[in-house]
């Protein structure tokens, strides 16, 4: 009645503990990007702004409000399995850090943006890496069938790894990974760390390019029910940091 719409009140001291926790957490192994389609408003770009984070965005809206907050836009990573032209086109005029590239047709467009704007884009490839996480159904995305990102298995995503590599407006910086969402058990993760740093053996041996940047996704849960019992944020972390620094050994990264 007061404002006039619904009204959503968000606790930012609990919020900015949050990405601290996060933050102490990588320190030394990586970054952080605050993924905006959990809630994305000028305010809450200001603040993961403030706390260091980085932002991964889904769509041209979810762009458009990060650059009207200011948000540096080095460190946004532009995500999703569907944009348009337009927004690729809004990517790269905005000079984002990096277009998170998702299927062939997007590649193609991309490269044709860059090419007229006479710039060259940083991207990372998605990956299907062939991971059920232990989740519902419904919010798995690395399993074989998903409808997101390169599969692994089939030989596409060496495709998409060679394809992006000839494209003179292009630059591969790495892969990325998304496993699913509301997870619970952390050894989804060490799985797809482990299958991912293979498969940049596989890329280094049939392209002799050495990529370094990996995306490590996938959300952790929350306890929405009372037997719920989320793992810690450094457990978490700490999994995949393990999974990648023994994998690279035993690939001789």
């Amino acid at each position: 009645a007061r404002y006039g719409t619904p009204l959503y009140v968000m606790d930012e001291t609990l919020i900015r503990e949050n990405c601290r926790t996060w933050q102490q957490a990588v320190v030394n192994h990586g970054i952080v990007a605050y993924a905006a389609k959990a809630f994305c408003t000028q305010a809450m770009c200001r603040l993961a702004d403030q706390e260091g984070l980085s932002l991964d965005v889904v769509s041209g809206g979810e762009l458009a409000t990060a650059l009207a907050a200011s948000f540096p836009s080095e460190r946004i990573f532009f995500n999703g399995n569907n944009k348009s032209l337009e927004e690729l086109e809004l990517a790269v005029q905005s000079k984002v850090g990096h277009v998170i590239v998702d299927n062939f047709l997007e590649l193609e467009m991309l490269e044709q943006i860059a090419a007229r704007s006479r710039k060259t884009v940083d991207i990372l490839l998605r990956i299907c890496p062939g991971i059920e996480a232990h989740t519902h159904e419904y919010v798995q995305t690395g399993q074989l069938d998903s409808k997101f990102g390169f599969t692994l298995e089939n030989g596409q995503a060496l495709a998409a790894v060679e394809t992006a590599l000839a494209q003179r407006h292009l630059h591969l910086c790495g892969l990325q990974c998304h496993i699913g969402s509301q997870i619970f058990a952390l050894d989804g993760y060490a799985a797809a760390a482990q299958t991912m740093i293979s498969f940049f053996a596989t890329i280094r041996e049939k392209t002799g390019v050495i990529l370094d940047a990996l995306d490590l996704v996938g959300g952790l849960g929350i306890p929405y029910l009372p037997d719920d019992t989320p793992a810690q944020v450094k457990d978490l972390v700490q999994t995949v940091v393990d999974a990648v620094h023994n994998s690279c050994q035993a690939n001789n990264f």
